[in-house]
């Protein structure tokens, strides 16, 4: 049994009860994020809107991965080695220096570099491209903002709800590729430790004011402690040096070690 996000009663996960499905639609905050586990779906703490949507950017590579394993265009780790070109820079809405080199599957995840995702789309092509896209259920499925650019600010969207099953399917090794596709996706986005455990997610950031400097980030993932999982997704708005992405995932980081590190088990067993 999963469980509704809105009152918490036992209803799918992604199958909002009576009272979400009403006329009055949750609204973006500034924060938004939840948290819950991944055998029962539970929600174990969830702040603003839990269906707030916005473009998956950056966090968009995680699929982009499975896809380009499962089809052959990715290999493993290291293979294939791209080039840099200055043919790539029009369709970036920045090029970064440090993407201007060489970049295999791992440095792509590492350093979250766009053009390197638009190879792998463009080799899969749009028909391959929208079938995958179909097959994960992924947000609105909406790639007419077309096969360089739809996940980038234009017409793919997703929810901090429909990110969390996003992952717990790649986390539970039931999305619609190879074995090989999955592992080697969790691979690349092994995040390191938190909260006394194992951290799995990608980052992503995108501009809802250029003009204003005014950023929303996304971290969404799994957190592994202890032979459990427990799934998350953030999406907060940015204002400032750095990139919302970034900034979300330090947000997130904190949220599960009050949640699940040394400080919360010692809260757990206190008495008195």
């Amino acid at each position: 049994m999963r469980y509704c996000s809105f009152c918490n009663c036992e209803r799918n996960l992604l199958s909002p009860c009576g009272r979400e499905r009403g006329d009055k639609r949750q609204t973006h905050s500034p924060r938004n994020y939840i948290v819950c586990d991944f055998e029962t779906g539970k929600i174990i703490e969830a702040k603003g809107g839990r269906d707030a949507s916005f473009s998956p950017c950056s966090s968009f590579k995680a699929a982009i991965a499975l896809m380009g394993y499962d089809s052959g265009v990715l290999m493993d780790e290291e293979t294939p080695v791209w080039d840099y070109s200055p043919e790539y820079d029009p369709h970036c809405l920045m090029m970064l220096d440090n993407w201007k080199k060489p970049y295999n599957p791992a440095l792509w995840m590492q350093n979250s570099c766009v053009w390197y995702s638009q190879c792998v789309t463009r080799a899969l092509g749009m028909e391959r491209f929208q079938h995958y896209v179909d097959a994960f259920g992924y947000g609105n499925r909406d790639l007419s903002g077309g096969i360089l650019r739809a996940w980038l600010t234009t017409s793919l969207v997703i929810s901090l709800r429909e990110q969390v099953e996003f992952f717990r399917k790649l986390a539970a090794g039931q999305l619609p590729v190879s074995a090989h596709a999955m592992a080697m996706t969790r691979r690349l986005i092994a995040s390191g430790p938190c909260a006394g455990g194992e951290l799995f997610g990608k980052t992503g950031s995108g501009y809802t004011d250029i003009a204003k400097g005014l950023q929303r980030g996304w971290y969404a993932g799994w957190l592994e402690k202890d032979g459990r999982k427990y799934l998350f997704a953030a999406l907060n708005d940015h204002l400032g040096a750095g990139y919302a992405g970034l900034q979300t995932k330090e947000f997130m980081k904190g949220v599960l070690e009050r949640l699940f590190g040394s400080e919360a088990a010692h809260a757990d067993t206190a008495v008195g």
